[in-house]
């Protein structure tokens, strides 16, 4: 059996742990994405997908369940190039309150064993940034990544872990820290008016479920 077909076995395996409802693809591609819709999941493994990626990927289909756009950020049709820059500043500013409500999914369903094995792994690729300026560069990581490894971190453990910045940092860390307990778009949506960002993100139903990021007016 090669690589991709254990790993497919797995993600099969892990849809049951986390009892998914809706049918799920799996998929070899250039890159790894999860892909949630109403009618099912499609989970896109690429050369880079680690096998302890698998719990995270099918957590975010179960969180796609729940919310479709926690899952997968779906955005209006025909961006522009300013919307598509916004679009993606939007996606790195809502990492770290995506990836923990994630691992929130991961720890109400996975053994606890299982758990412990994932978390340890995650303590162990973080602990080398410990003492580094996240917003100063020359990490391996993006800093929105590293804020997300921090809020995991903190999560599930009595770990405490000092972040240094700018103001505008401090108030971004500030603003993750208010709304990790509300689960859901509106925490999302709200996050780049806390932050002043120069766009503005709302949700629409048609003609299917999605944010709209436009150029805030001023």
């Amino acid at each position: 059996m090669d690589v991709f077909a254990r790993m497919r076995e797995r993600i099969f395996h892990l849809a049951e742990i986390f009892e998914l409802e809706k049918p799920l693809e799996v998929k070899k591609g250039l890159s790894q994405e999860v892909v949630c819709l109403p009618e099912g999941h499609l989970i896109v493994l690429d050369e880079g997908t680690r096998y302890s990626d698998l719990s995270e990927l099918v957590a975010t289909c179960k969180l796609g369940e729940r919310e479709v756009l926690l899952g997968t950020l779906f955005f209006q049709r025909g961006l522009s190039k300013e919307e598509e820059k916004f679009a993606g500043m939007f996606a790195n500013l809502t990492y770290p309150l995506r990836s923990l409500w994630t691992w929130k999914v991961m720890f109400e369903y996975l053994p606890e064993n299982e758990f412990v094995l994932e978390f340890n792994e995650m303590l162990s690729f973080l602990q080398p940034l410990f003492g580094k300026k996240v917003a100063g560069g020359g990490l391996p990581l993006s800093p929105f990544k590293v804020v997300a490894l921090k809020l995991i971190a903190e999560e599930f453990s009595d770990s405490s872990i000092s972040i240094s910045g700018n103001e505008e940092w401090k108030t971004y860390l500030s603003a993750l820290e208010e709304l990790k307990e509300r689960v859901g778009v509106e925490s999302l949506v709200e996050l780049p008016e806390r932050v002043n960002a120069p766009y503005r993100v709302t949700v629409e139903e048609k003609p299917y479920r999605h944010y709209r990021v436009e150029k805030k007016r001023k």
